[in-house]
Parts: structure tokens; C-alpha cells; sequence
């Protein structure tokens, strides 16, 4: 449970902010309430501190989807990376390029690893 609030991707979060999140985690909440959260707290961050932050979350994305796919297929992905491709083209990748219960896994993280992304974009 508390590994969670102490990743390199959430050391932004203020000990008040992390406390929080980790009375989320031990209620048994969905990863989807946990990542909301997460993105809460991300929301209200001041201009360079969101930056460097949302910088964090996205690496952390990336490395959450690179664990869940397949090594020979990484490849692949980090092609679609750099060609700045749709995530509808990225997850269609991902579903052959990983298990189902993996891939259900990616499908828990990509709405707030999505607008961690489009952020970027912005």
C-alpha cells in the first residue's frame, strides 16, 4: 500500500497529499479513485511544479506500460512512441503485444495516463 505514495513519479505530493492517497489505498479503492486522486492533487500544482510533475507521471506511464508488454514487442511500442501515434494505434499494439490480464491492467492506468499525455501536448 504505502510503497505507492513513496515513488520516485509522486514525490511531489506533499506528506498531507500522500497521507490521503494512502487512506485511499488501504479503503480498498479502485486504481481508477487511486489515479484520480493522484491527478487531483496534480491539477492544483503551480505552473513549473506541474511541469516537472507531470514529467514524473508520464515517465511513470511509460514504465508501467513497458513492464506489462511483452519484451519483444518493445521495440514496436517505442517506434509508435516516437511517432507521436494515436493512443487508439498505441492500444491496439498493446492488446497484441501483451496478455489479457496484462492488458486489462494498461486499461486501468490509460484514462489518467492519457491526460497526463495530451497534457504534454498542450
Amino acid at each position: 500500500g504505502t510503497k505507492h505514495c513513496s515513488s520516485p513519479y509522486l514525490q511531489w505530493l506533499t506528506d498531507e497529499e500522500k497521507g490521503e492517497i494512502r487512506k485511499i489505498i488501504g479503503g480498498n479503492k479502485s486504481r481508477a479513485d487511486i489515479l484520480k486522486a493522484i491527478f487531483f492533487y496534480y491539477q492544483i500544482l503551480p505552473g513549473k511544479e506541474k511541469k516537472n510533475a507531470g514529467e514524473r507521471l508520464r515517465l511513470s506511464c511509460e514504465e508501467i506500460v513497458r513492464s506489462l508488454v511483452y519484451e519483444n514487442r518493445l521495440s514496436e511500442l517505442e517506434a509508435l512512441e516516437n511517432d507521436s501515434s494515436t493512443m487508439s494505434e498505441m492500444m491496439k499494439m498493446l492488446s497484441a503485444a501483451t496478455d489479457r490480464s496484462k492488458f486489462a491492467q494498461i486499461k486501468a492506468y490509460q484514462t489518467a495516463c492519457n491526460r497526463i499525455f495530451d497534457l504534454r501536448q498542450l
